[in-house]
């Protein structure tokens, strides 16, 4: 008790009476102790903006389809039989997808990278992709819409197809398929033979606008890889051209080529921040 008694003397029990008749200073001490707790309630609601700040900006400076949930699947071959289950697993991934709060809707890409042609001019090397809603996202330079490839004018120029004429396409390399003559052993036999594939439309080379965050996924496809943009010594491979399809053509000319085929994204894209 003797250790407490100092709260006992007498300008502690009359500080509160004495600041009573004199409300002045009782207001005045009420503010400064306004000013001194303000910093460290408000310190949580500061960090939490800054944070949401600092999110904002990076995913504002990130491909918005890389982020979120992703499902990305190897090349394979696609054929007939394929597409329903492809069908099934896609419309699988939507239904979980929109189960999760703040993602968009499901953006999916096909991919046969380095798939050889044909044309005039001899065998070359191109990337194809399909993805729906291509036309909105490309500048239409001939053609227009329909089951078809879009070729970029940089190669049609070099290559002098327009709409209209067929790209012949080469299927990749150890796909096997069923001998209907029955003259192989094991009854199977390498595909070889090449595919026409209509040309529907021609777009300005992707390489020739401003990136368009609609193919921000696909850029290492039209522009290469950093070394390759750079033209570091040693990196001689050439930047592939971009070849479009929808993806139902995509998926055709996939079945009918025998190309292999990566679902390289189904890029559920997430709602602004």
């Amino acid at each position: 008790m003797a250790r407490r008694g100092w709260l006992l003397l007498a300008p502690w029990w009359r500080g509160p009476l004495l600041l009573a008749r004199r409300p002045g200073v009782a207001v005045a001490l009420g503010v400064a102790a306004v000013v001194v707790a303000l910093p460290a309630a408000s310190s949580s609601l500061f960090l939490s903006s800054a944070g949401s700040a600092t999110l904002r900006a990076r995913t504002a400076s990130v491909c918005p389809a890389t982020i979120g949930s992703q499902v990305i699947a190897p090349e394979q071959p696609i054929d007939a039989s394929s597409v329903p289950a492809l069908d099934a697993a896609l419309a699988e991934e939507a239904t979980a997808a929109a189960k999760v709060p703040g993602l968009g809707a499901p953006t999916v890409t096909l991919v046969s990278s380095e798939a050889t042609v044909a044309t005039a001019a001899g065998r070359t090397q191109v990337n194809i992709a399909g993805r729906d809603d291509l036309a909105g996202h490309v500048q239409l330079v001939a053609g227009g819409p329909g089951p078809g490839l879009w070729l970029p004018d940089r190669f049609t120029t070099a290559s002098g197809l327009r709409p209209g004429d067929t790209l012949m396409i080469f299927p990749s390399a150890g796909i096997w398929v069923p001998d209907p003559t029955g003259q192989s052993p094991n009854g199977l036999r390498e595909v070889a033979e090449p595919t026409a594939v209509p040309v529907v439309a021609i777009y300005r080379d992707l390489r020739d606008r401003s990136d368009d965050a609609f193919w921000c996924s696909l850029s290492r496809l039209y522009r290469g890889d950093p070394a390759q943009q750079s033209g570091s010594p040693g990196q001689d491979k050439p930047i592939l051209d971009l070849v479009l399809a929808d993806r139902a053509t995509m998926l055709s000319v996939a079945s009918r080529a025998h190309i292999l085929t990566a679902r390289a994204s189904s890029g559920h894209r997430p709602e602004p921040i």
